[in-house]
């Protein structure tokens, strides 16, 4: 599989938006006005979304570099079974043109 690289730039996105059976509300890691840090930022965007079959909070997470997204591709199944208070639970993983979405619980209340 082909995965854009893609180069941080503020999201363009308009909300709410649909990728799968899920809808994104808003984008998390923006560039100013977090408190959670920028490691990996340059990586990845988070999202805020939602199940809209089952309507399950979930973060959606848009993997930006060919690298990280072939090797998270090639272990999903692997990672989708793990079941450990210690590892992130992956749910889902969804596919969108040249782009790879991870869905995990949310981590927001």
């Amino acid at each position: 599989a082909h995965y854009q690289i893609l180069i941080f730039q503020r999201s363009r996105m308009r909300f709410p938006t649909s990728i799968g059976e899920y809808t994104l509300l808003e984008k998390l890691n923006e560039e100013s006005g977090t408190d959670r840090g920028n490691e990996g930022r340059e990586c990845f965007d988070e999202y805020r979304a939602m199940n809209h079959k089952t309507g399950e909070p979930v973060m959606m997470i848009k993997v930006k570099e060919i690298l990280n997204a072939e090797r998270i591709e090639a272990s999903f199944e692997s990672l989708k079974e793990c079941d450990s208070k210690y590892l992130l639970k992956y749910l889902d993983l969804v596919k969108k043109d040249d782009e790879l979405w991870v869905v995990i619980p949310s981590m927001i209340n």
